[in-house]
């Protein structure tokens, strides 16, 4: 069963003051889960207390880390194993990891080298916490012919480093959202969906993005993952001019119907 969840980034400016009452939002939306950038849980037990009671499962963690630089990845490192720490404590067994961009938009040979090498450290440390790494693309990653992801699927143990494909910025990047599934459906564990038109992204349904061909997709496959409703309307490339309330709760219930 495809399960619907909630990226919080969509109220990121808020947070994490306001955690507690967007939980209470989501929640009351509909949506089963939610997945948390792990720097806005401060009190891991009463998270984890709150999230209960609102029937709602915590479907990832989010942190990023400097990859494929070597001396800003020991720091990343550091941070990380605090992340996978707390992905311990709340029981959550899926850490959805953003690499960082390089300045010209370009790695080398031995910077893809190296970042799978760092990509497979952080694997070893998610699994000695009971959880497991999911890199999470941005457009990078699928241009210049999906070299960098694809070096990240060749170059990773699949056992501890799998994919959070987020399907809006690969379509961004010029891949189509289905075959991207096709081709990478063997390391997915995790999707984000959005909606794309004109270089902007909008709500579920606003925009040009296939999305009812991408859901049926995924139940022709018995995908039994998690499908996160990701906005971030703080950034440039959001297009609407929705609240995150109004936004998320469109997306909810647009892959609701179609489900």
């Amino acid at each position: 069963m495809i399960k619907i969840g909630c990226q919080t980034v969509a109220f990121a400016p808020r947070l994490p003051d306001s955690l507690y009452e967007v939980l209470e939002k989501i929640a009351a939306m509909g949506y089963m889960g939610v997945e948390v950038g792990a720097r806005f849980i401060k009190e891991p037990q009463k998270f984890t207390k709150t999230i209960e009671r609102l029937g709602l499962e915590i479907a990832g963690v989010h942190t990023g880390a400097n990859l494929f630089d070597g001396k800003a990845f020991e720091q990343s490192q550091a941070s990380f194993e605090e992340v996978a720490r707390l992905a311990e404590k709340l029981g959550c067994p899926r850490i959805i990891l953003s690499g960082a961009g390089p300045k010209n938009g370009k790695l080398s040979d031995e910077e893809l080298a190296v970042q799978a090498d760092n990509l497979n450290q952080l694997g070893d440390v998610a699994r000695k916490h009971g959880a497991k790494v999911y890199y999470h693309n941005h457009a990078l990653e699928f241009q210049d012919n999906e070299r960098v992801i694809q070096s990240i699927v060749a170059d990773t143990d699949g056992d501890i480093v799998g994919l959070a494909v987020d399907l809006g910025w690969a379509e961004y990047a010029g891949s189509d959202p289905v075959k991207t599934i096709e081709k990478y459906k063997d390391r997915i564990g995790h999707l984000h969906i959005r909606d794309l038109r004109d270089g902007k992204f909008f709500e579920l349904g606003n925009g040009r993005t296939d999305v009812r061909k991408i859901v049926g997709y995924l139940q022709e496959i018995g995908y039994a993952g998690w499908l996160m409703v990701e906005m971030e309307l703080h950034a440039p490339d959001y297009g609407g001019q929705l609240s995150p309330g109004e936004s998320v709760a469109i997306g909810y219930g647009y892959l609701k119907a179609l489900l």
